[in-house]
């Protein structure tokens, strides 16, 4: 945890020691997580749970940019099993239609993503699952200082045990709110 938080700090100052102004940005969502839970001890085939994002971006010219996002949420499953999810994700998104009217709000990105969950079923079980994101985003406003934006993050993570590899763990959708500095 210590390792990813200071890698994250250091993520930062070099976009803050490289940016200029009105090139960094800071936004917090509120969403749903839907949670395949197909491949777990779950008689449901998934469920939708609330969700809380918090992000810096940094973008490098009108089609590149950079983001640390941290999202947690809360799961109950099997009523009697609880479960805390924490990812962080750093990703490089780009614009591929930037030069296009109405298509400009398009951002697609790639990144790495690690998850900790910690269960809770009369005792506690913690672990860290390395894995990618894939966000896309859809910016509803996209002003100098302000802006407004659904997004969606799709999150492959390797599983040990059964079916050992990636698979896509989980979808989140989110309204993201953007302050630019």
């Amino acid at each position: 945890m210590k390792k990813i938080l200071f890698v994250l700090t250091l993520f930062i100052c070099a976009l803050q020691l490289a940016g200029a102004q009105d090139k960094n940005s800071l936004r917090v969502g509120l969403g749903a997580d839907y949670f395949d839970t197909s491949s777990e001890s779950d008689s449901n085939p998934g469920w939708s749970y609330p969700s809380l994002f918090a992000e810096y971006g940094h973008r490098f010219n009108s089609v590149f940019s950079a983001v640390a996002t941290i999202n947690t949420d809360f799961r109950r499953y099997q009523r009697e099993i609880g479960e805390h999810k924490f990812v962080l994700s750093v990703c490089g998104m780009a614009r591929p239609f930037a030069k296009m009217d109405y298509l400009d709000r398009l951002e697609i990105g790639l990144g790495f993503a690690g998850q900790y969950r910690d269960f809770y079923d009369g005792g506690r079980l913690t672990m860290f699952e390395p894995g990618l994101d894939i966000p896309v985003r859809v910016y509803i406003l996209d002003t100098a200082k302000f802006d407004l934006s659904l997004a969606s993050y799709y999150r492959f993570f390797y599983s040990k045990g059964e079916g050992n590899g990636f698979r896509l763990y989980d979808i989140n959708l989110a309204v993201m709110f953007g302050v630019k500095f």
